[in-house]
């Protein structure tokens, strides 16, 4: 039996980024060719520091719009949970952009969101500094009682917790942790809810912050680091890739519920496929018939 399924289109966007925040100041950066990539200096162990390139951002009281959610975040004990703010102000620009109206105690608007390691950077940070600090009189600290809070926000579904509750979104709600693919995961995810009328809006959104360089240091050993303040992937010279900080949201809907309430459209979203190469983690097998069979489904399912 065929069933019409709901189009699914895009109608708001948020981007935090160390260059600029919001939709049209990020656009203006990019054409002016603004970078914020910067040496800095980060911990992998204790005592032991490297200098890296990354595209930081700036500091918190300097981002327009990033106070409420700190105070947000300091009432719910999560102070310092930088991927978590910048993604709270990325959905509020998001949200904001797409001129989306909701009942806060009575909706269906859902949320999946894309962390690569949720909680893993202020938990690292905290044990850092634990190890570091002089050990207390009659003994050594104690190290669980003092990391718990660190060990249970690590779990995913807290952010996704919070963020609900920050928003006061009551619809399909879970996260996503596919490495660099995790952004595309989460689309086709979110959209499959609006395709099969689950719900009539729905949110992704994702943030990523440094405290330390522990995830970073792979990358460094295995020289795929950059060793300069430069990315450029397609250069004979490139030296590696680097990393930044900040965080995107954007706002899916079904095209009926976007057009009965008048909303602009940035694009329509046709589809995604996916597949498990199960051979290298940062290399794909161009020997295996993968990819083709990949871009053959998306495809047919998008009848593109």
């Amino acid at each position: 039996m065929n069933v019409e399924k709901n189009k699914v289109v895009i109608t708001g966007v948020g981007p935090v980024t160390s260059v600029a925040v919001g939709r049209e100041a990020l656009w203006t950066a990019l054409v002016e060719g603004r970078s914020n990539v910067q040496p800095r200096s980060v911990a992998v162990d204790l005592g032991r520091r490297i200098e890296l390139p990354i595209a930081s951002m700036p500091p918190g009281e300097s981002v327009a719009g990033l106070d409420t959610h700190i105070n947000f975040l300091a009432n719910q004990e999560l102070e310092g949970y930088r991927d978590l703010v910048y993604a709270l102000l990325a959905i509020e620009l998001a949200v904001t952009d797409a001129g989306l109206e909701y009942d806060r105690n009575d909706n269906r608007i859902g949320v999946i969101q894309a962390f690569e390691a949720p909680g893993v950077e202020r938990t690292v940070s905290r044990m850092f500094g634990l190890f570091t600090a002089p050990p207390p009189m009659g003994g050594p600290p104690p190290l669980y009682d003092l990391l718990a809070p660190c060990f249970y926000n690590m779990q995913a579904f807290i952010y996704v917790h919070i963020v609900g509750k920050a928003f006061g979104f009551h619809g399909y709600s879970t996260s996503v942790h596919n490495a660099c693919s995790s952004g595309a995961y989460a689309i086709e995810a979110a959209a499959e809810r609006i395709r099969w009328g689950e719900a009539d809006v729905m949110i992704v959104a994702g943030g990523e912050a440094f405290d330390t360089g522990v995830r970073l240091e792979w990358f460094r050993r295995s020289d795929l680091y950059a060793k300069e303040p430069l990315m450029r992937p397609f250069d004979a010279d490139s030296s590696g890739f680097f990393v930044g900080e900040g965080a995107g949201a954007i706002v899916l809907e079904s095209e009926t519920h976007a057009e009965r309430r008048g909303a602009g459209v940035y694009a329509t979203y046709e589809g995604g496929a996916f597949a498990q190469q199960g051979w290298k983690q940062v290399i794909p097998d161009v020997r295996a018939s993968r990819l083709k069979d990949v871009i053959s489904a998306v495809l047919s399912k998008s009848n593109v």
